[in-house]
């Protein structure tokens, strides 16, 4: 598989230097995809998607640097009904003692605005483990359903 994204590299290079000799700079993205044909062969679409823009793609591989060697990570997006600071505050600690030792929380998104707490939430979990972040989220999930 090393060989075919190392293709898929190869020609998404060749695009991005052609989109940019047109006269385009900023962010780009693109997507490439593995997939078996009708035969149960691998094969590679080097280009499924052009994008002119910040691509989640690009965002994980912000995230990463955020994880150690062999942690997992997801990012959640909660919807929570806390109204004010200080409650939004103790929530995100109970939370937290709600969670094994092992599961970090990086809150992504302030917990207020213009002196309101923001009703969406973005925070980065990472645990050690599939398995582990898998039930964290799952918790997260659970909690703000009930008490956010």
């Amino acid at each position: 598989a090393d060989a075919t994204w190392s293709d898929a590299v190869d020609v998404t290079s060749r695009v991005a230097r052609e989109v940019q000799r047109r006269g385009y700079f900023g962010p780009l993205g693109i997507d490439a995809m593995l997939f078996r044909d009708d035969a149960g062969q691998t094969r590679l679409r080097p280009i499924q998607d052009v994008n002119a823009r910040y691509t989640m793609g690009r965002l994980a591989l912000g995230w990463r640097r955020f994880l150690k060697l062999n942690e997992f990570g997801s990012w959640l997006h909660l919807t929570w009904n806390v109204r004010n600071s200080a409650t939004a505050c103790d929530w995100i600690a109970a939370a937290r003692d709600s969670l094994p030792e092992d599961v970090r929380l990086l809150w992504t998104s302030p917990v207020g605005i213009g002196g309101h707490v923001a009703r969406k939430q973005t925070v980065l979990v990472i645990a050690p483990n599939f398995t582990s972040r898998s039930a964290a989220e799952a918790t997260l999930i659970q909690l703000v359903s009930r008490d956010g």
